[in-house]
């Protein structure tokens, strides 16, 4: 509709504009002043100059009120005629205390209030037109939805009772309807090193005709910081093991889960912070494709775990023309999920190393220099202690210990030499590996199988390295190490233990041609130095929790296919249980706009009075009014089946001018959970078409009426 302009002026001179046009005619026709300065400080004469344009002033104001005239004589004759004078009009709400023992309580037929009295202004009275009630129950929440958008706004702030500096849009949504697929496992993402990170997507049936073509983001939490931070996709990766994962580019279908494929991540050089996500949760698979208003969980539910989840950065929906002008929703579709796996691989150090503490017996041994790690004369039960915090808390990682001995020393030359290799459980000290000076490959009594253990060494002999080669190795699988004190030091510690044999060597010393005795001369081993280092394998697993959390509700996947999880590089090869197929973005049931309203109690066989308070513009107001009979405004209920119609009287003219919406709610009311909250929900919606400009409020009201003033 064209914007109404005011009628042209005739003339557009002011009050100045005429003075000085008239000082320069008098110096013009005169000769009384030399010049226009010298007319304006003759006060006596710029007097009669000021009352000569004021009268010009008057007669140009009425010269400009003739397209006016002429416009309203054309209206006349048009048969259009200007409204009546009305009274004022003023709403005022009122408030039952939560105190009081009466629900409702009934305000009489010209009820009066009065504003307050001041100095220079008497009261003014006003008085109710109607009898009307006022209810206890207040509301709760209110939150607009945009179903042609897929859109959201809470708007309780905005609009209850307060006064607004702004108005709202009452159907506009500011905010995308949540949609977002939550993974966690606290074995594969509860990690605490730098982690390489795989999410691998296999879905039912793959559909080239997918119509969802906007961006899936993955987050999570991290410690200290309140939102989410991104987890950025690779743009290229390597082979992972026997996973034939191998792309140059992103695929982003796969990163949307609308195709198979590996999502991996940029390395993650931080923890993943442990979340709890607490809601309301939905019914079966069946529960929510048979009837999806009846399928939420009544009580509040909550997961905790070190969770990373996707979330639709855009629309779910997509508009499409309908009939008239008019617009209708067209919902993106997303195939089932078939399987979800997490892949993790902790990423390497660059360098090795070096050990925390290492104790002889009961001795702290210098390591900074070349040490003897069962003393200068080992014997029959010497312990080596070797302890790294850090090394030593990577449960199923493959330890190596690297250690060197000085390159001026001979090997000892001892034979039958037996070491223990032992760690500490918590409980007690257990057997890792065995080490001798012979080949122990081909004996099943030793124990290594269990962590795969092996020692290049020779039990410190270093008779394994014919080549000369002046470093060893002992290697395994690193079992589950606690705590524990040696010589009043904290750490995790592994110990060699001597259990058999020694290191002495027997020598014939000759005291002469004719005698001679054997004695035992100590051939210690001597390290030089000592390295560690750690490689661990891919952790393989489908998480230990799956939640969609569409439209305010969440979804427990997990809970609902009973599949077992995976594990570390032993359980690789131990293919968890499938999922029950899911889709895991799906768009809500509103098809239209409305407007959703709770009340913090049961509102059943209770009048209300619903108050909106309009602030649109004058061409949005023309706009609502043009289109009131085409849109159609409804109120309903919630009768625990399905949303149920109400009577009810609209003072609005569906919604296009200031006043109330009352009804009465039906007995058979029913609580329920809408946008995280159980409460008595109602919702007024438009029942068909749409209008360019929405309804804009700068409140909202219950008990709440008319006032005019007193006759």
């Amino acid at each position: 509709m064209p914007k109404i302009v005011n009628p042209p002026l005739i003339d557009t001179r002011n009050i100045e504009d005429v003075a000085k046009r008239l000082r320069k005619l008098i110096i013009h026709n005169t000769n009384a002043w030399d010049n226009v300065e010298a007319l304006t400080n003759d006060k006596q004469a710029n007097a009669f100059v000021y009352t000569f344009a004021n009268m010009m002033q008057v007669m140009l104001e009425r010269l400009n009120k003739l397209p006016e005239k002429n416009h309203i004589a054309f209206l006349n004759m048009l048969g259009i005629q200007p409204k009546p004078a009305q009274a004022s009009r003023v709403p005022v709400a009122f408030d039952l205390t939560k105190k009081s023992p009466r629900r409702i309580i009934v305000i009489p037929k010209h009820t009066q209030v009065a504003t307050d009295k001041t100095a220079d202004n008497k009261p003014l009275i006003f008085e109710t037109e109607q009898e009307f009630a006022i209810i206890r129950p207040d509301l709760e929440k209110a939150v607009c939805i945009d179903g042609l958008k897929d859109r959201w706004a809470n708007v309780l702030d905005d609009i209850f009772n307060v006064i607004m500096s702004k108005s709202t849009a009452l159907f506009k949504g500011n905010e995308l309807v949540p949609h977002r697929l939550y993974l966690g496992d606290k074995l594969a993402l509860g990690f605490e090193s730098p982690t390489e990170l795989i999410v691998q997507i296999e879905l039912e049936e793959e559909n080239a005709d997918i119509c969802f073509k906007g961006d899936v983001k993955w987050y999570c939490h991290v410690e200290d910081v309140n939102s989410p931070i991104p987890l950025n996709i690779e743009k290229a990766a390597d082979k992972l093991e026997k996973l034939k994962y191998k792309r140059t580019d992103i695929d982003r279908d796969i990163v949307n889960c609308t195709k198979n494929g590996f999502i991996k991540f940029e390395d993650i050089y931080y923890k993943i912070f442990k979340k709890e996500l607490s809601g309301f949760g939905v019914g079966t698979e069946e529960d929510y494709e048979d009837n999806q208003e009846s399928r939420e969980d009544t009580d509040k539910k909550k997961w905790t775990n070190h969770f990373i989840f996707a979330e639709l950065d855009n629309s779910i929906a997509k508009l499409r023309s309908g009939k008239g002008g008019t617009y209708q929703r067209m919902n993106m579709s997303f195939p089932k999920i078939k399987n979800i796996t997490l892949i993790t691989k902790p990423i390497q150090a660059g360098n090795e190393v070096g050990p925390e503490i290492l104790i002889f017996n009961n001795s702290v041994i210098d390591f900074s220099k070349a040490f003897y790690p069962f003393g200068e004369r080992p014997k029959f039960n010497d312990t080596f202690y070797i302890g790294s915090k850090e090394i030593f808390s990577k449960k199923g990682s493959t330890i190596t210990l690297t250690f060197k001995k000085p390159q001026t020393l001979e090997n000892p030359q001892t034979t039958g030499i037996t070491i223990y290799w032992e760690f500490f459980d918590g409980f007690g000290w257990q057997h890792l590996g065995m080490s001798s000076d012979e080949d122990l490959s081909t004996r099943s009594d030793t124990g290594n199988d269990t962590h795969n253990f092996s020692d290049e060494t020779r039990a410190f002999t270093w008779r394994a390295n014919a080549a000369g080669d002046e470093d060893g190795e002992i290697s395994f699988t690193c079992p589950s190490i606690a705590k524990t004190k040696i010589n009043a030091k904290e750490n995790r510690f592994l110990r060699a233990r001597i259990v058999k044999g020694d290191y002495d060597i027997e020598k014939s010393v000759k005291i002469n041609d004719k005698t001679s005795y054997k004695v035992l001369e100590p051939f210690p081993p001597v390290i030089d130095s000592l390295q560690m280092g750690s490689q661990s394998l891919p952790t393989k697993k489908t998480p230990e929790q799956i939640l969609t959390y569409n439209n305010f509700y969440y979804r427990d996947i997990s809970n609902a296919s009973g599949r077992e999880g995976g594990g570390h590089a032993a359980n690789l090869l131990k293919k968890p249980k499938t999922l029950t197929p899911f889709i895991p973005f799906e768009a809500s049931g509103d098809q239209t706009t409305t407007l959703y309203f709770s009340f913090k109690e049961d509102v059943s066989d209770l009048p209300v009075n619903l108050f909106f308070s309009l602030a649109n513009t004058d061409d949005e107001a023309l706009s609502l009014i043009a289109a009131k009979d085409s849109i159609g405004v409804t109120v309903e209920y919630w009768n625990n089946e399905s949303w149920q119609p109400i009577s009810f009287t609209d003072y609005t003219d569906n919604l296009t001018k200031q006043g109330a919406v009352f009804f009465y709610v039906p007995k058979d009311i029913q609580s329920r959970v809408l946008f995280e909250k159980k409460s008595y929900w109602l919702r007024i919606r438009y029942q068909k078409g749409d209008s360019k400009y929405l309804p804009k409020i700068d409140g909202l009201y219950i008990n709440t009426d008319i006032f005019i003033p007193e006759n």
